[in-house]
């Protein structure tokens, strides 16, 4: 989480098992979004100050853009209506996870992560073609995201390409998203019950294949 001292009081909340308390600092701290926030702003003296998510977005910010003076803020207010758009989900309430993310996409709307979650949403609701749009949206949108952030991207678009019946073209996906995150066990598994739909015809959906289903999402 970010590093303001908000992020602690929602995680030992959450420790607790107490996600009414964790939303409750999440509602006050964007309550005081200030004006004109900018995820990454700049000053009259040429210093960028940045809301970044995490210090991967930092460290991978910084390296595309060499040599230019910045300061880190403690506080992502897109970050805090992530987080909220996952509790509300987490407790069954779609219209206010929804709701939530609209409120991120709206504040940094550049952001990958954003538009992956709500493709993530939309394949939930059935909505594949809408879900691939946001998937391919999150894949360019931000050239100096995260690896990590980009292979989980890449490997919910290889679920839907696989919906779609586009097996080959989701292999390819899958092997480019272990590129930038070797190993990682549902990439793995996705490709193997690709295999297994090979064996048995393309017509039957991940949907029934028990390994493969959510596994996108770990």
């Amino acid at each position: 989480m970010g590093e303001g001292n908000w992020s602690h009081k929602v995680q030992n909340a959450l420790a607790e098992g107490d996600q009414r308390s964790a939303e409750k600092v999440l509602l006050e701290l964007v309550g005081r979004i200030p004006p004109r926030w900018k995820a990454v702003d700049r000053d009259e003296n040429g210093v960028y100050a940045l809301s970044l998510w995490d210090e991967d977005e930092l460290g991978c910010w910084m390296k595309h853009h060499p040599g230019v003076a910045a300061r880190r803020l403690p506080d992502s207010f897109s970050f805090a209506y992530f987080c909220l758009a996952n509790l509300a989900d987490r407790r069954g309430d779609e219209k206010a996870a929804l709701h939530f993310l609209e409120c991120a996409l709206d504040l940094e709307p550049d952001h990958p992560l954003l538009w992956a979650r709500k493709g993530a949403w939309l394949i939930e609701e059935g909505r594949l073609h809408e879900a691939m749009n946001c998937f391919e949206k999150a894949e360019g949108i931000r050239p100096w995201a995260p690896p990590q952030q980009r292979a989980w991207i890449l490997r919910e678009k290889a679920f839907v390409l696989v919906e779609f019946g586009q097996l080959t073209e989701a292999e390819r996906t899958l092997f480019h998203s272990l590129e930038l995150e070797p190993d990682h066990e549902a990439a793995l598994l996705e490709l193997e019950a690709i295999a297994a739909l090979r064996q048995r015809g393309v017509g039957q959906s991940l949907w029934f294949a028990p390994r493969f289903a959510h596994a996108a999402r770990n």
